[in-house]
């Protein structure tokens, strides 16, 4: 008797320490996450978030993988791709200093990502929003 009752403890204690991990790693996933989303124009990479959140890259990566269900290179990817969207949507812009604006080294490489998600390129979007 006593020994079940001690297995039952043990096996309480490592769910409950199990849960509290899972918390732990949840919660730097989304301040990873709420830091990204502010500084998603700037460069950013995974050595960076890494060495801020005092985590190794290795682990940060496959967490945030884990969580999130896309790598830390594509949340970003797409954050910036989505508000060029918003970007594209004001003419005064052009489509180079949106990239730039979007933290795109290059604009050949931003139309290649733009293409790539929405099937289309930059310069065609903003033609159909005009001629709307």
């Amino acid at each position: 008797m006593l020994y079940i009752l001690n297995y039952i403890i043990e096996t309480d204690f490592e769910i409950i320490m199990k849960n509290k991990v899972s918390k732990n790693v949840i919660s730097l996933i989304e301040e990873v996450k709420k830091f990204i989303d502010e500084k998603f124009c700037e460069k950013i990479d995974v050595q960076q978030l890494a060495h801020k959140f005092k985590v190794p890259s290795h682990y940060l990566t496959h967490m945030f993988y884990e969580i999130v269900g896309k790598s830390i290179s594509n949340y970003i990817i797409n954050k910036r791709l989505n508000y060029s969207v918003k970007l594209l949507k004001d003419p005064s812009y052009s489509i180079k200093q949106i990239s730039s604006i979007c933290g795109f080294k290059d604009r050949h490489y931003f139309n290649k990502l733009f293409k790539k998600k929405f099937a289309i390129t930059p310069g065609q979007f903003r033609k159909k929003l005009i001629s709307k």
